[in-house]
Protein backbone atom coordinates (compact mmCIF):
# COMPACT_ATOMS: atom_id res chain seq x y z
CA UNK A 1 0.00 0.00 0.00
CA UNK A 2 1.34 3.43 -0.72
CA UNK A 3 2.19 6.03 1.81
CA UNK A 4 -1.22 8.41 1.05
CA UNK A 5 -3.21 4.79 1.45
CA UNK A 6 -1.77 4.01 4.78
CA UNK A 7 -2.42 7.78 5.89
CA UNK A 8 -5.82 7.30 4.59
CA UNK A 9 -6.43 4.13 6.51
CA UNK A 10 -4.55 5.52 9.85
CA UNK A 11 -7.47 8.40 10.28
CA UNK A 12 -10.91 6.09 8.94
CA UNK A 13 -11.22 5.40 13.23
CA UNK A 14 -11.48 8.93 14.12
CA UNK A 15 -13.68 9.68 10.43
CA UNK A 16 -15.92 6.67 11.52
CA UNK A 17 -16.40 8.41 15.00
CA UNK A 18 -16.95 11.94 13.95
CA UNK A 19 -19.32 11.36 11.02
CA UNK A 20 -21.57 9.10 13.55
CA UNK A 21 -21.26 12.09 15.84
CA UNK A 22 -21.88 14.48 13.51
CA UNK A 23 -24.99 12.65 12.04
CA UNK A 24 -26.73 12.09 15.30
CA UNK A 25 -25.62 15.85 16.41
CA UNK A 26 -27.07 17.08 13.03
CA UNK A 27 -30.77 15.12 13.36
CA UNK A 28 -30.69 15.47 16.96
CA UNK A 29 -30.64 19.41 17.43
CA UNK A 30 -32.74 19.81 13.90
CA UNK A 31 -35.57 18.10 15.13
CA UNK A 32 -35.57 19.33 18.85
CA UNK A 33 -35.95 22.85 17.99
CA UNK A 34 -39.48 22.09 16.61
CA UNK A 35 -39.49 19.97 19.75
CA UNK A 36 -39.10 22.73 22.21
CA UNK A 37 -39.57 26.26 19.87
CA UNK A 38 -42.99 24.85 18.96
CA UNK A 39 -43.83 25.95 15.34
CA UNK A 40 -46.09 29.23 15.89
CA UNK A 41 -44.45 32.41 15.67
CA UNK A 42 -45.64 33.40 18.93
CA UNK A 43 -44.17 30.61 21.06
CA UNK A 44 -40.93 30.65 19.27
CA UNK A 45 -40.61 34.70 19.56
CA UNK A 46 -41.24 34.01 23.55
CA UNK A 47 -38.66 31.28 23.30
CA UNK A 48 -36.38 33.34 21.55
CA UNK A 49 -36.43 36.15 23.82
CA UNK A 50 -36.16 33.35 26.93
CA UNK A 51 -33.29 31.21 25.12
CA UNK A 52 -30.96 34.82 24.68
CA UNK A 53 -31.36 34.94 28.08
CA UNK A 54 -30.27 31.67 29.28
CA UNK A 55 -27.49 31.95 26.26
CA UNK A 56 -25.77 34.88 27.62
CA UNK A 57 -25.36 32.94 30.96
CA UNK A 58 -23.59 30.25 28.51
CA UNK A 59 -21.79 32.46 26.88
CA UNK A 60 -18.39 30.42 28.82
CA UNK A 61 -19.13 27.73 26.10
CA UNK A 62 -21.34 28.92 23.17
CA UNK A 63 -21.22 31.95 21.55
CA UNK A 64 -23.97 34.54 22.26
CA UNK A 65 -26.94 33.54 20.65
CA UNK A 66 -29.26 35.42 18.06
CA UNK A 67 -32.30 34.35 16.06
CA UNK A 68 -33.57 32.02 17.68
CA UNK A 69 -37.02 32.23 16.90
CA UNK A 70 -35.83 30.21 13.44
CA UNK A 71 -34.20 26.95 12.72
CA UNK A 72 -31.12 28.39 11.18
CA UNK A 73 -30.19 30.68 14.32
CA UNK A 74 -30.63 27.98 16.96
CA UNK A 75 -28.42 25.45 14.71
CA UNK A 76 -26.05 28.17 14.36
CA UNK A 77 -25.60 28.98 17.96
CA UNK A 78 -26.54 25.06 19.53
CA UNK A 79 -24.69 22.49 16.91
CA UNK A 80 -21.97 24.90 15.33
CA UNK A 81 -21.21 26.77 18.63
CA UNK A 82 -20.60 23.91 20.34
CA UNK A 83 -18.99 21.78 17.15
CA UNK A 84 -15.55 23.05 17.04
CA UNK A 85 -14.85 21.64 20.93
CA UNK A 86 -15.21 17.51 18.70
CA UNK A 87 -13.30 19.22 15.70
CA UNK A 88 -10.33 20.49 17.94
CA UNK A 89 -10.07 17.08 20.17
CA UNK A 90 -10.31 14.56 16.92
CA UNK A 91 -7.14 16.76 15.21
CA UNK A 92 -5.61 16.29 18.34
CA UNK A 93 -4.85 12.41 18.46
CA UNK A 94 -5.19 12.63 14.97
CA UNK A 95 -1.85 14.96 14.69
CA UNK A 96 -0.18 13.44 17.25
CA UNK A 97 -0.02 10.75 15.55
CA UNK A 98 0.98 11.52 12.22
CA UNK A 99 3.88 13.77 14.15
CA UNK A 100 5.14 11.17 16.56
CA UNK A 101 2.81 7.93 16.41
CA UNK A 102 4.26 6.56 13.62
CA UNK A 103 7.36 7.66 14.36
CA UNK A 104 7.33 5.55 18.13
CA UNK A 105 6.44 2.54 15.84
CA UNK A 106 9.09 2.54 13.32
CA UNK A 107 7.41 3.58 10.58
CA UNK A 108 8.82 6.81 9.82
CA UNK A 109 12.53 5.15 9.67
CA UNK A 110 10.84 2.48 7.74
CA UNK A 111 9.31 5.23 4.72
CA UNK A 112 12.51 7.60 4.95
CA UNK A 113 15.02 3.69 4.30
CA UNK A 114 12.85 3.49 1.45
CA UNK A 115 13.83 6.75 -0.23
CA UNK A 116 10.68 8.93 0.88
CA UNK A 117 11.26 11.84 1.52
CA UNK A 118 10.36 14.29 4.87
CA UNK A 119 8.89 16.90 3.18
CA UNK A 120 6.97 14.63 1.00
CA UNK A 121 6.10 12.10 3.96
CA UNK A 122 4.74 15.09 6.61
CA UNK A 123 2.80 16.71 3.33
CA UNK A 124 1.02 13.43 2.60
CA UNK A 125 0.09 13.00 6.19
CA UNK A 126 -1.38 16.41 6.00
CA UNK A 127 -3.33 15.88 2.94
CA UNK A 128 -4.79 12.90 3.58
CA UNK A 129 -6.15 13.86 7.10
CA UNK A 130 -7.51 17.24 5.81
CA UNK A 131 -9.43 14.82 3.02
CA UNK A 132 -10.62 12.88 5.71
CA UNK A 133 -12.11 15.78 8.34
CA UNK A 134 -13.46 17.23 5.11
CA UNK A 135 -15.46 14.02 4.33
CA UNK A 136 -16.41 14.19 8.05
CA UNK A 137 -17.74 17.92 8.15
CA UNK A 138 -19.73 16.69 4.74
CA UNK A 139 -21.18 14.52 6.98
CA UNK A 140 -22.54 16.59 9.45
CA UNK A 141 -23.71 18.98 7.00
CA UNK A 142 -25.93 17.07 4.87
CA UNK A 143 -27.06 15.28 8.04
CA UNK A 144 -28.12 18.80 9.38
CA UNK A 145 -29.97 19.45 6.50
CA UNK A 146 -31.56 16.15 6.01
CA UNK A 147 -33.04 17.25 10.02
CA UNK A 148 -34.28 20.17 9.08
CA UNK A 149 -35.79 18.93 5.87
CA UNK A 150 -37.82 16.33 7.96
CA UNK A 151 -38.55 18.89 10.67
CA UNK A 152 -40.17 20.91 8.09
CA UNK A 153 -37.72 23.69 8.02
CA UNK A 154 -35.24 22.94 5.48
CA UNK A 155 -32.12 24.99 5.86
CA UNK A 156 -29.96 26.16 2.16
CA UNK A 157 -27.34 24.00 1.91
CA UNK A 158 -25.28 26.77 0.61
CA UNK A 159 -24.99 28.80 3.79
CA UNK A 160 -24.39 25.23 5.92
CA UNK A 161 -21.35 24.44 2.87
CA UNK A 162 -19.78 28.24 4.12
CA UNK A 163 -20.53 26.74 7.54
CA UNK A 164 -18.55 23.71 6.92
CA UNK A 165 -15.59 25.50 5.13
CA UNK A 166 -15.16 27.50 8.42
CA UNK A 167 -15.49 24.74 10.99
CA UNK A 168 -12.83 22.61 8.81
CA UNK A 169 -10.54 25.65 8.97
CA UNK A 170 -10.73 25.25 12.24
CA UNK A 171 -10.21 21.42 12.25
CA UNK A 172 -7.20 22.41 9.79
CA UNK A 173 -5.45 24.87 12.56
CA UNK A 174 -6.12 22.74 15.55
CA UNK A 175 -4.29 19.29 13.11
CA UNK A 176 -1.40 21.97 12.12
CA UNK A 177 -0.57 23.45 15.80
CA UNK A 178 -0.98 19.73 17.08
CA UNK A 179 2.15 18.83 14.11
CA UNK A 180 4.35 21.38 15.07
CA UNK A 181 3.98 20.91 19.29
CA UNK A 182 5.05 16.94 18.00
CA UNK A 183 8.01 18.44 16.61
CA UNK A 184 9.35 20.04 20.25
CA UNK A 185 8.50 16.91 22.50
CA UNK A 186 9.80 12.80 22.12
CA UNK A 187 6.40 11.08 22.50
CA UNK A 188 2.47 10.98 21.55
CA UNK A 189 1.21 11.53 24.82
CA UNK A 190 3.49 14.89 25.68
CA UNK A 191 2.43 16.60 21.94
CA UNK A 192 -1.16 15.46 21.89
CA UNK A 193 -1.83 16.73 26.57
CA UNK A 194 0.61 19.99 25.27
CA UNK A 195 -1.73 20.46 22.00
CA UNK A 196 -4.62 20.11 24.24
CA UNK A 197 -3.66 22.41 26.98
CA UNK A 198 -2.68 25.27 24.29
CA UNK A 199 -6.69 24.48 22.65
CA UNK A 200 -8.19 24.71 25.69
CA UNK A 201 -6.84 28.15 26.85
CA UNK A 202 -7.01 29.51 23.46
CA UNK A 203 -10.87 28.23 23.49
CA UNK A 204 -10.98 29.79 27.50
CA UNK A 205 -9.51 33.13 26.33
CA UNK A 206 -12.43 33.46 22.92
CA UNK A 207 -14.73 32.60 25.90
CA UNK A 208 -13.41 35.50 27.98
CA UNK A 209 -13.60 37.89 25.80
CA UNK A 210 -17.77 38.05 25.22
CA UNK A 211 -17.96 38.75 29.17
CA UNK A 212 -14.27 40.78 29.75
CA UNK A 213 -11.67 42.72 28.76
CA UNK A 214 -9.72 40.84 26.92
CA UNK A 215 -10.62 41.32 23.24
CA UNK A 216 -7.15 42.90 22.73
CA UNK A 217 -5.78 39.32 22.77
CA UNK A 218 -8.51 37.49 21.33
CA UNK A 219 -8.06 37.25 17.38
CA UNK A 220 -5.21 35.29 18.81
CA UNK A 221 -7.78 32.29 19.46
CA UNK A 222 -8.67 30.79 16.36
CA UNK A 223 -11.54 29.85 18.09
CA UNK A 224 -12.60 33.39 17.76
CA UNK A 225 -11.69 33.87 14.19
CA UNK A 226 -14.22 30.85 13.68
CA UNK A 227 -16.87 33.04 15.57
CA UNK A 228 -16.62 35.87 13.26
CA UNK A 229 -18.85 34.17 10.77
CA UNK A 230 -22.49 33.01 10.55
CA UNK A 231 -23.71 32.32 7.41
CA UNK A 232 -27.17 30.58 8.60
CA UNK A 233 -28.58 33.74 10.31
CA UNK A 234 -30.42 36.28 8.17
CA UNK A 235 -27.88 38.41 7.04
CA UNK A 236 -25.49 35.59 6.53
CA UNK A 237 -22.32 37.00 7.64
CA UNK A 238 -19.30 35.23 6.61
CA UNK A 239 -16.18 37.12 7.21
CA UNK A 240 -13.73 36.14 4.52
CA UNK A 241 -10.98 37.87 6.43
CA UNK A 242 -11.04 35.34 9.33
CA UNK A 243 -11.52 32.19 7.54
CA UNK A 244 -8.43 33.45 5.54
CA UNK A 245 -6.43 34.19 8.70
CA UNK A 246 -7.60 30.44 9.89
CA UNK A 247 -6.24 29.37 6.70
CA UNK A 248 -2.93 31.02 6.60
CA UNK A 249 -2.59 29.95 10.36
CA UNK A 250 -2.81 26.27 8.96
CA UNK A 251 -0.05 26.64 6.26
CA UNK A 252 2.10 28.76 8.65
CA UNK A 253 2.11 26.29 11.06
CA UNK A 254 2.70 22.75 8.84
CA UNK A 255 5.45 24.81 6.70
CA UNK A 256 7.32 25.57 10.47
CA UNK A 257 6.50 22.07 11.47
CA UNK A 258 7.81 20.83 8.16
CA UNK A 259 10.90 22.58 8.85
CA UNK A 260 11.69 21.73 12.16
CA UNK A 261 10.97 17.90 11.30
CA UNK A 262 13.65 18.62 8.53
CA UNK A 263 15.77 20.11 11.05
CA UNK A 264 15.77 17.33 14.22
CA UNK A 265 16.53 13.46 14.41
CA UNK A 266 14.32 11.20 14.73
CA UNK A 267 13.36 10.22 17.96
CA UNK A 268 14.40 13.56 19.32
CA UNK A 269 12.86 16.92 19.60
CA UNK A 270 13.81 19.92 18.12
CA UNK A 271 14.58 21.71 21.07
CA UNK A 272 17.33 19.74 22.41
CA UNK A 273 19.58 20.62 25.57
CA UNK A 274 23.51 20.10 25.64
CA UNK A 275 23.84 17.09 27.18
CA UNK A 276 24.89 17.11 30.96
CA UNK A 277 27.38 14.80 32.60
CA UNK A 278 25.51 12.18 34.88
CA UNK A 279 26.96 10.74 37.98
CA UNK A 280 26.47 6.71 37.27
CA UNK A 281 23.85 4.90 39.66
CA UNK A 282 23.93 1.73 40.17
CA UNK A 283 20.85 1.22 42.53
CA UNK A 284 17.32 1.39 41.44
CA UNK A 285 15.06 4.66 41.76
CA UNK A 286 14.43 5.70 45.28
CA UNK A 287 11.18 6.27 44.79
CA UNK A 288 8.82 3.85 46.90
CA UNK A 289 5.69 4.20 44.95
CA UNK A 290 7.29 2.24 41.91
CA UNK A 291 7.50 -0.98 43.48
CA UNK A 292 3.98 -0.97 44.34
CA UNK A 293 1.19 -2.24 42.08
CA UNK A 294 -1.01 0.12 40.40
CA UNK A 295 0.77 3.13 42.71
CA UNK A 296 3.42 2.84 40.37
CA UNK A 297 1.36 3.30 37.11
CA UNK A 298 -0.17 6.47 39.09
CA UNK A 299 3.23 7.69 40.05
CA UNK A 300 4.07 8.02 36.78
CA UNK A 301 1.27 10.07 36.04
CA UNK A 302 1.23 12.34 38.85
CA UNK A 303 1.50 15.15 37.09
CA UNK A 304 -1.38 14.01 34.06
CA UNK A 305 -3.46 13.15 37.44
CA UNK A 306 -2.80 16.63 39.34
CA UNK A 307 -3.59 18.67 36.08
CA UNK A 308 -6.90 17.21 35.60
CA UNK A 309 -7.74 17.00 39.42
CA UNK A 310 -6.97 20.79 39.61
CA UNK A 311 -8.77 21.45 36.28
CA UNK A 312 -12.02 19.68 37.19
CA UNK A 313 -11.81 21.39 40.78
CA UNK A 314 -11.66 24.35 39.28
CA UNK A 315 -14.50 23.79 36.41
CA UNK A 316 -16.95 22.30 39.73
CA UNK A 317 -16.30 25.48 41.52
CA UNK A 318 -17.22 27.55 38.88
CA UNK A 319 -20.65 26.04 38.05
CA UNK A 320 -21.22 26.13 41.46
CA UNK A 321 -20.84 29.44 42.06
CA UNK A 322 -22.87 30.57 39.12
CA UNK A 323 -26.00 27.91 39.94
CA UNK A 324 -28.56 30.24 41.56
CA UNK A 325 -28.18 32.60 38.15
CA UNK A 326 -28.44 30.16 36.01
CA UNK A 327 -31.26 28.25 37.62
CA UNK A 328 -33.13 31.14 37.74
CA UNK A 329 -33.15 31.88 33.80
CA UNK A 330 -33.45 27.97 33.00
CA UNK A 331 -36.34 27.62 35.63
CA UNK A 332 -38.71 30.70 33.82
CA UNK A 333 -38.90 28.98 30.54
CA UNK A 334 -41.92 26.45 30.33
CA UNK A 335 -40.29 23.90 28.59
CA UNK A 336 -37.07 23.65 30.18
CA UNK A 337 -39.30 23.94 33.55
CA UNK A 338 -40.56 20.84 32.32
CA UNK A 339 -37.73 19.12 30.90
CA UNK A 340 -36.05 19.48 34.39
CA UNK A 341 -39.02 18.27 36.04
CA UNK A 342 -38.41 15.20 33.97
CA UNK A 343 -35.01 14.74 34.80
CA UNK A 344 -35.98 14.73 38.61
CA UNK A 345 -34.55 18.64 39.13
CA UNK A 346 -36.97 21.37 41.13
CA UNK A 347 -34.35 22.97 43.32
CA UNK A 348 -30.73 24.64 43.75
CA UNK A 349 -29.63 21.19 45.11
CA UNK A 350 -31.23 19.19 42.54
CA UNK A 351 -29.68 21.25 39.77
CA UNK A 352 -26.04 21.02 40.62
CA UNK A 353 -26.57 17.04 40.90
CA UNK A 354 -28.16 17.31 37.38
CA UNK A 355 -26.09 19.47 35.79
CA UNK A 356 -22.37 19.35 37.91
CA UNK A 357 -23.17 15.28 37.75
CA UNK A 358 -23.55 15.12 33.87
CA UNK A 359 -21.22 17.17 33.20
CA UNK A 360 -17.89 15.58 35.92
CA UNK A 361 -19.34 11.61 34.33
CA UNK A 362 -18.41 13.01 31.13
CA UNK A 363 -15.01 14.77 31.60
CA UNK A 364 -13.94 11.54 34.07
CA UNK A 365 -15.18 9.58 31.22
CA UNK A 366 -12.97 11.13 28.68
CA UNK A 367 -9.70 10.57 31.29
CA UNK A 368 -10.87 7.18 31.07
CA UNK A 369 -10.58 7.29 27.60
CA UNK A 370 -7.51 9.18 27.61
CA UNK A 371 -6.06 6.14 30.02
CA UNK A 372 -7.12 3.47 27.29
CA UNK A 373 -5.32 5.69 24.53
CA UNK A 374 -2.14 5.01 26.65
CA UNK A 375 -2.23 1.30 26.75
CA UNK A 376 -2.85 1.19 23.26
CA UNK A 377 0.10 3.22 23.02
CA UNK A 378 2.34 1.55 25.37
CA UNK A 379 1.15 -1.87 23.28
CA UNK A 380 2.28 -0.15 20.27
CA UNK A 381 5.52 1.51 20.89
CA UNK A 382 7.07 -1.26 22.89
CA UNK A 383 6.61 -0.03 26.81
CA UNK A 384 3.94 -3.38 27.19
CA UNK A 385 7.05 -6.19 25.60
CA UNK A 386 9.40 -4.37 28.00
CA UNK A 387 7.02 -4.74 30.96
CA UNK A 388 6.40 -8.05 29.90
CA UNK A 389 9.72 -9.31 29.64
CA UNK A 390 10.87 -8.70 33.56
CA UNK A 391 8.88 -10.92 33.68
CA UNK A 392 5.28 -9.33 34.54
CA UNK A 393 2.00 -11.55 34.35
CA UNK A 394 -0.45 -10.85 31.97
CA UNK A 395 -3.79 -11.15 34.12
CA UNK A 396 -1.56 -8.10 36.39
CA UNK A 397 -1.52 -6.44 33.85
CA UNK A 398 -4.90 -6.14 33.24
CA UNK A 399 -5.92 -6.25 36.58
CA UNK A 400 -3.15 -2.96 37.15
CA UNK A 401 -4.66 -1.03 34.27
CA UNK A 402 -8.57 -1.34 35.41
CA UNK A 403 -7.42 -0.41 39.19
CA UNK A 404 -5.54 2.62 38.31
CA UNK A 405 -8.14 4.14 36.32
CA UNK A 406 -10.80 3.79 38.93
CA UNK A 407 -8.32 4.94 41.59
CA UNK A 408 -7.09 7.96 39.80
CA UNK A 409 -10.80 9.00 38.77
CA UNK A 410 -11.60 8.11 42.83
CA UNK A 411 -9.18 11.23 43.31
CA UNK A 412 -10.08 13.36 40.75
CA UNK A 413 -13.75 13.05 41.55
CA UNK A 414 -12.97 13.33 45.55
CA UNK A 415 -11.15 16.51 45.15
CA UNK A 416 -14.06 17.97 42.68
CA UNK A 417 -16.89 16.86 45.13
CA UNK A 418 -14.95 19.05 47.68
CA UNK A 419 -15.03 22.38 45.77
CA UNK A 420 -18.98 21.83 45.06
CA UNK A 421 -19.21 21.34 48.62
CA UNK A 422 -17.36 24.40 49.68
CA UNK A 423 -18.92 26.24 46.69
CA UNK A 424 -22.05 25.22 47.76
CA UNK A 425 -21.68 26.22 51.10
CA UNK A 426 -20.44 29.96 50.00
CA UNK A 427 -23.12 30.91 48.05
CA UNK A 428 -26.07 29.52 50.54
CA UNK A 429 -26.76 26.49 48.50
CA UNK A 430 -27.62 23.35 51.10
CA UNK A 431 -26.93 20.06 49.96
CA UNK A 432 -28.04 16.66 51.32
CA UNK A 433 -24.82 15.01 52.53
CA UNK A 434 -25.82 11.40 52.25
CA UNK A 435 -26.86 11.63 48.47
CA UNK A 436 -23.75 13.96 47.79
CA UNK A 437 -21.05 11.94 49.11
CA UNK A 438 -22.61 8.60 47.72
CA UNK A 439 -23.09 9.96 44.26
CA UNK A 440 -19.70 11.54 44.38
CA UNK A 441 -18.42 8.12 45.14
CA UNK A 442 -20.35 6.47 42.61
CA UNK A 443 -19.12 8.36 40.04
CA UNK A 444 -16.21 5.81 39.08
CA UNK A 445 -18.43 3.41 38.23
CA UNK A 446 -18.88 5.10 34.84
CA UNK A 447 -14.99 5.58 34.29
CA UNK A 448 -14.94 1.85 35.56
CA UNK A 449 -17.31 1.07 32.41
CA UNK A 450 -15.70 2.69 29.83
CA UNK A 451 -11.86 1.09 31.01
CA UNK A 452 -13.49 -2.44 30.87
CA UNK A 453 -15.17 -1.73 26.87
CA UNK A 454 -11.56 -0.45 26.85
CA UNK A 455 -9.74 -3.42 28.06
CA UNK A 456 -12.09 -5.56 25.65
CA UNK A 457 -11.40 -3.56 22.73
CA UNK A 458 -8.12 -2.89 23.34
CA UNK A 459 -6.91 -6.37 24.04
CA UNK A 460 -9.05 -7.66 20.71
CA UNK A 461 -8.44 -4.69 17.79
CA UNK A 462 -6.47 -1.98 19.69
CA UNK A 463 -6.66 1.23 16.65
CA UNK A 464 -10.47 0.57 17.10
CA UNK A 465 -10.27 1.39 20.79
CA UNK A 466 -10.63 5.22 21.14
CA UNK A 467 -12.67 5.62 18.48
CA UNK A 468 -15.14 3.83 20.06
CA UNK A 469 -15.26 4.67 22.83
CA UNK A 470 -15.52 8.30 21.93
CA UNK A 471 -18.17 7.35 20.43
CA UNK A 472 -20.17 5.58 23.23
CA UNK A 473 -19.19 8.95 25.31
CA UNK A 474 -20.83 11.58 22.86
CA UNK A 475 -23.49 9.47 22.17
CA UNK A 476 -24.53 8.68 25.33
CA UNK A 477 -24.45 11.67 26.62
CA UNK A 478 -26.90 13.33 24.11
CA UNK A 479 -29.16 10.24 24.52
CA UNK A 480 -29.45 10.68 28.13
CA UNK A 481 -30.25 14.57 27.18
CA UNK A 482 -32.96 14.22 24.46
CA UNK A 483 -34.32 10.97 25.74
CA UNK A 484 -36.94 13.31 27.83
CA UNK A 485 -37.38 16.35 24.85
CA UNK A 486 -38.28 13.39 22.70
CA UNK A 487 -40.40 10.97 24.91
CA UNK A 488 -38.48 7.96 23.76
CA UNK A 489 -38.75 4.63 25.40
CA UNK A 490 -36.55 4.05 28.71
CA UNK A 491 -35.25 1.10 27.39
CA UNK A 492 -33.52 3.40 25.03
CA UNK A 493 -32.09 6.10 27.54
CA UNK A 494 -30.36 2.93 29.34
CA UNK A 495 -28.04 2.08 26.33
CA UNK A 496 -26.10 4.95 27.57
CA UNK A 497 -23.25 4.47 30.17
CA UNK A 498 -24.41 7.99 31.83
CA UNK A 499 -28.05 7.30 32.10
CA UNK A 500 -27.55 3.74 34.27
CA UNK A 501 -25.86 5.96 36.86
CA UNK A 502 -28.71 8.31 37.13
CA UNK A 503 -29.16 11.24 39.30
CA UNK A 504 -28.08 9.89 42.68
CA UNK A 505 -27.23 13.19 44.03
CA UNK A 506 -30.45 14.83 43.01
CA UNK A 507 -33.00 12.09 43.72
CA UNK A 508 -30.83 8.99 45.14
CA UNK A 509 -29.39 6.12 43.99
CA UNK A 510 -30.66 3.60 41.03
CA UNK A 511 -28.98 0.54 42.40
CA UNK A 512 -30.01 -1.46 39.71
CA UNK A 513 -27.96 0.99 37.07
CA UNK A 514 -25.46 1.32 39.52
CA UNK A 515 -25.37 -2.73 39.39
CA UNK A 516 -25.54 -2.61 36.08
CA UNK A 517 -22.38 -0.52 35.53
CA UNK A 518 -20.28 -2.52 37.85
CA UNK A 519 -21.46 -5.74 36.52
CA UNK A 520 -20.35 -4.01 33.05
CA UNK A 521 -16.86 -3.19 34.49
CA UNK A 522 -16.67 -7.12 35.79
CA UNK A 523 -17.69 -8.37 32.91
CA UNK A 524 -15.51 -6.64 30.43
CA UNK A 525 -12.58 -6.73 32.75
CA UNK A 526 -12.88 -10.81 32.67
CA UNK A 527 -13.40 -10.47 28.78
CA UNK A 528 -10.52 -7.74 28.15
CA UNK A 529 -8.12 -10.30 30.30
CA UNK A 530 -9.06 -13.53 28.18
CA UNK A 531 -9.04 -11.89 25.14
CA UNK A 532 -5.04 -9.77 26.25
CA UNK A 533 -3.93 -13.56 26.79
CA UNK A 534 -4.69 -14.98 23.46
CA UNK A 535 -3.34 -11.73 21.68
CA UNK A 536 0.22 -11.08 20.15
CA UNK A 537 1.91 -7.99 21.74
CA UNK A 538 1.94 -5.28 18.96
CA UNK A 539 -0.42 -6.75 17.12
Amino acid sequence: MTLFGLALRSHLGGFGATALIGVLLGLANTLAFVQIAGSDPSSRAVFARQMEIVGRQLSYFLPLPAELDTMAGFVQWRLFGAAPLIYAFWPLLAGSGAGRGDEERGLVEMWLAAGVSRFRYIVTRCVAFLLVAAGSVAVLIVSTWVGSAAAGEAIAIGPLALQGLDLLALTAVSFALTVLVAQLTTTRRSAGGIAGIALMALFLVNSASRSSGVEAIAPLSPFWQYDRSAPLRRAGTVDLGAVAILLAATAVLLILATLAFRARDLGASLLRTAPREERVRMRPSGDPLLRLPVLALLDQQRYWILGWTIGLAALAAFLTSLTRLMVDSLLAIPTLRLFFERLGSSGYDSFIGIIWGSTALLLLSLFAIFQVSGWVADDAEGRLEAALSQPIARTRVVLERLASVVLATLIIAAAAAAAVWVTAAAVDIPLSADRFVTGSALMVTVPLAFGAIGAVVSSWRPRAAVPLLTVIAIVGYFTEQFTPLFEWPQWVENTSLFALYGTPIATGVEWGGILTLVTIGLAGGALGLVLFQRRDVGR
